[in-house]
């Protein structure tokens, strides 16, 4: 009888432990979309760079039908408001690395597959992360880590 109540209780913690992996799954698409990311903060080799308030209005919005529309601003001089324009792409969910929520998208017109057109995010503490990478004037490489709140 003891072997029994036992062997429920193991098939029920590990049914409970399968759905909730399920649910994790969901979970992803629920949070990416549904929402406007919005930049808060700029990075670049580690260091925070200041950004000015145009830039601080620059979103993406990512779609259930893996879509995506980034509102991007600029400020053209220091007389001029804010100059928005808009670019749309798709996105897919990147399961490349273990216990990471990537995402990759490309622009429309550029290749999703290939890694030199190709947009890179995270999903960090309820943070999106694009995360770009340029070769750098004197060698090397320049890091930028752009973050997103979700509103």
């Amino acid at each position: 009888m003891k072997k029994s109540f036992l062997f429920i209780i193991c098939l029920t913690v590990f049914t409970s432990l399968i759905i909730s992996c399920d649910d994790e799954e969901g979970e992803f698409e629920a949070t990416l979309t549904g929402g406007k990311w919005v930049l808060e903060r700029l990075e670049l080799n580690g260091e925070e760079v200041m950004l000015d308030e145009c830039e601080l209005k620059d979103a993406y919005v990512f779609e259930d039908d893996n879509t995506f529309v980034f509102t991007f601003n600029e400020q053209v001089s220091e007389t001029d408001p804010c100059t928005t324009g808009t670019s749309s792409g798709i996105w897919r969910e990147d399961n490349s690395v273990p216990n990471s929520i990537r995402i990759e998208a490309a622009y429309d017109g550029d290749d999703i597959n290939d890694e030199n057109q190709r947009l890179n995010f995270r999903i960090e503490n309820q943070t999106l992360r694009e995360i770009i990478k340029e070769p750098a004037a004197e060698g090397g490489f320049n890091s930028y880590s752009y973050y997103y709140k979700k509103q």
